[in-house]
């Protein structure tokens, strides 16, 4: 091993010191930790690449100080590397678990009632979003504070957990809302109807988009139902979100929809109760969408820096997989 490829080692197991603590607790939490954590954590991540990145050229300069005395430091930060990418892929995993309820046994008789949800039709699929709501309520599935339930505040909820204590916060009731939709979409493409053909409408009114995510963020108490300016919602886009470049385009034309009570709120382009805002564009209102829960991610808005943007788990380890590769 050269010099050189020993200082980009360096560089990586500095990396590691500072966010190996990060990653394992997301594992022992399997990330059932508050958004605002969760943001705190990106944050953490991201001021470390920027280290990294802007102090590599200073530790090039050094490169032939060094000794081959540093082979098992630098093996040693590899290991650790790949317990950090194995943990940051279970917490990924997380989401993919937790976006159907068929991932939970829990669920066996909600799901035959949910089933009254949608109708077909010919080789079309409606999904009633009230149905739902209505159905929730029936299971007495409430919001409920998380100090209330597992005394912690904004603590992240599994499909099981949510069962078992009836329900939960914003988020929780946001995933438990996602996860019955997209069992729904199951039955219908069971049935022979293609994606593209499967409709949503909530109190008789169609929405456009028929893809779901919670979205997360600052809304004007004044102008949504819940009252308070951090909140969490359903959004429906009309294409996937598979990538982070995805969020901006298809969110700023998505339909929101409050769980809680299964009621439209609005479209993203014609509302001011909040703001969504692409790469590069700062955030300038309190009052915006921040996090976006995929299928198997977590979108957060990074609103700091020089790198403003949407970031995601996903493109974190491509990020890290390319300094893993320059010491290979």
């Amino acid at each position: 091993m050269n010099s050189k490829k020993m200082v980009y080692a360096l560089v990586l197991f500095c990396l590691l010191i500072s966010v190996y603590a990060i990653t394992l607790h997301l594992k022992n939490v399997k990330l059932k930790h508050s958004l605002e954590n969760l943001q705190s954590d990106y944050d953490i991540l991201k001021q470390n690449y920027d280290l990294v990145r802007t102090s590599n050229d200073e530790l090039k300069q050094d490169y032939g100080k060094l000794s081959d005395k540093n082979t098992v430091d630098i093996q040693r930060a590899l290991t650790q590397f790949r317990d950090f990418e194995i943990n940051v892929r279970e917490s990924m995993k997380w989401f993919t678990l937790n976006r159907n309820i068929n991932a939970s046994s829990r669920y066996t008789d909600i799901k035959g009632q949910l089933n009254t949800c949608m109708t077909l039709d010919n080789n079309t699929c409606e999904i009633a979003l009230d149905c739902i709501h209505n159905i929730n309520e029936d299971n007495k599935m409430e919001y409920k504070t998380d100090d209330a339930s597992v005394a912690r505040d904004d603590f992240l909820k599994s499909l099981a957990l949510i069962y078992d204590q009836k329900g939960g916060d914003c988020e929780d009731i946001s995933l438990l809302f996602t996860a019955e939709y997209n069992y729904l979409v199951d039955q219908c493409t069971a049935a022979g109807v293609k994606r593209k053909k499967v409709n949503v409408v909530t109190n008789d009114q169609d929405l456009k988009g028929n893809y779901m995510y919670v979205v997360c963020g600052g809304f004007d108490p004044q102008e949504v139902v819940s009252g308070y300016g951090g909140h969490c919602v359903v959004a429906l886009t009309k294409m996937p979100i598979l990538l982070t470049s995805d969020v901006y385009p298809y969110l700023k034309e998505a339909a929101l929809v409050e769980p809680q009570n299964g009621e439209f709120m609005f479209y993203m382009d014609d509302t001011e109760a909040t703001e969504l805002f692409d790469d590069g564009q700062p955030a300038e209102t309190l009052f915006h969408i921040n996090t976006v829960i995929t299928n198997n991610d977590l979108k957060v808005f990074y609103n700091w820096g020089e790198e403003v943007g949407w970031l995601g788990f996903s493109e974190f380890l491509e990020r890290i997989e390319k300094l893993k590769g320059d010491i290979k």
